[in-house]
């Protein structure tokens, strides 16, 4: 079985999560089942001062947008496929 991967951003202006094709280079090595990109949270008081800089030109609206019910059934639905390989004897990974 082939890992899974999650990411956590900011929404884009339209208050959806920016284009999670977008995935980091480790993430497409891996080659996982699926990618799921969730709405995260941003607190610019927690930023640096490049980080903050960046944000304030991409007009990232500042809160807390996560969405702990989707992140359960993602990680129920994980937990379900590896319950189903540990059952049939097989490995989680491959």
């Amino acid at each position: 079985m082939t890992p899974s991967c999650r990411s956590c951003a900011p929404p884009a202006r339209s208050g959806e999560v920016a284009d999670p094709a977008r995935a980091s280079t480790l993430v497409r090595q891996l080659s996982p089942r699926g990618y799921t990109t969730f709405k995260g949270r941003l607190d610019a008081a927690a930023l640096g001062l490049r980080e903050r800089s960046v944000t304030r030109m991409s007009a990232t609206p500042e809160g807390d947008y996560r969405e702990w019910e989707k992140v359960r059934v993602w990680a129920r639905g994980i937990a379900a496929e590896l319950g189903q390989h540990s059952r049939a004897g097989l490995s989680p990974v491959g």
